[in-house]
């Protein structure tokens, strides 16, 4: 990849502008914004085209280097968001999901850099000024072979309708010539083996669709407590309004934290999770807020997040 690029030509159908963060297709009739998180997840997908790209990776492009902690379940969302722009152009599989490694652009798809407008323009310019070009093809041939040509004697047909198969008498240099077709009749009941691999075939994937969907499930169950894992070391700090408040001291001291927590309790009522962990940088006018049903070690704990900026 070339170094300060600001132009990405993707699969030869698409333009990816760093600066705009905007996905078009090559003519710029369809173009789509991405979210500022989406654009740093899509840039670092392109600079790794053809490796697998981890999750964590993502979530540190996106979020973490900036100061937020944020689960799978926004990640998840952010990379949808790059899917259905990309859907809007090409059907192709830009995005590939390798389950339990993470999110690949895969080999086959060109990812190319660019500096500039016009090296992108003119790369275009180069690459489809013959698309449309097609040569032609000889009607006297087909592969080699000769497939039409006049006849130098004319050629008539007669239906001889006293037989009870078809039968066809041409007439040529006006010497008749009788040739039959014999027909037999059509059979409508289907051979024994494709019965077979009607019934059997679809009972094999699903057997092997629920398989992957219990394991898949049973995956996520296992992992869950690791989307929550830089909570795990906040401490206990106080009770405010029935809400227990965890708060990292060194990075985000209580005398900071809590009277903007004060400020928006209203956010967090009506609901039975009472477990509040607050993620800021004193010198960084923004705060992220996790609402917990349980304590984060807990693999069963489920939280939503909110952000303030």
């Amino acid at each position: 990849m070339k170094k300060h690029a600001r132009y990405y030509c993707i699969a030869s159908k698409m333009i990816y502008d760093i600066n705009l963060q905007t996905l078009s297709d090559l003519n710029m009739t369809i173009s789509t914004r991405l979210l500022t998180s989406a654009a740093a997840c899509f840039i670092c997908l392109l600079e790794e085209k053809g490796k697998i790209v981890s999750r964590k990776v993502l979530m540190h492009a996106g979020w973490e280097q900036h100061g937020f902690i944020v689960t799978t379940n926004t990640l998840n969302q952010n990379i949808l968001l790059i899917r259905k722009a990309i859907a809007r152009i090409t059907d192709e599989p830009i995005l590939k999901t390798v389950f339990r490694q993470g999110i690949t652009i895969p080999e086959e798809f060109d990812v190319i850099a660019f500096e500039s407008k016009d090296s992108l323009d003119n790369y275009i310019n180069n690459s489809y000024q013959t698309e449309n070009e097609t040569p032609a093809l000889d009607n006297a041939h087909f592969d080699g072979e000769i497939v039409s040509e006049e006849l130098s004697d004319p050629v008539t047909v007669k239906e001889d309708k006293s037989l009870e198969t078809p039968t066809y008498n041409y007439i040529i240099d006006n010497k008749p010539t009788i040739i039959t077709y014999n027909q037999k009749p059509s059979k409508n009941k289907l051979p024994r083996h494709l019965l077979i691999n009607i019934i059997v075939v679809p009972s094999i994937l699903i057997i092997v669709f629920f398989i992957s969907m219990f394991k898949m499930v049973d995956y996520y169950r296992n992992t869950n407590a690791g989307d929550y894992l830089p909570l795990a070391g906040y401490q206990h700090t106080t009770t405010v309004d029935g809400f227990s408040v965890y708060l990292d001291e060194e990075k985000c001291p209580s005398d900071y934290a809590l009277p903007f927590l004060e400020q928006h309790l209203q956010d967090f009522q009506n609901t039975p999770a009472k477990n509040l962990y607050v993620s800021c940088e004193k010198n960084i006018n923004r705060i992220s807020v996790f609402l917990c049903n349980k304590d984060v070690k807990d693999p069963t704990a489920e939280c939503s997040s909110f952000y303030y900026l």
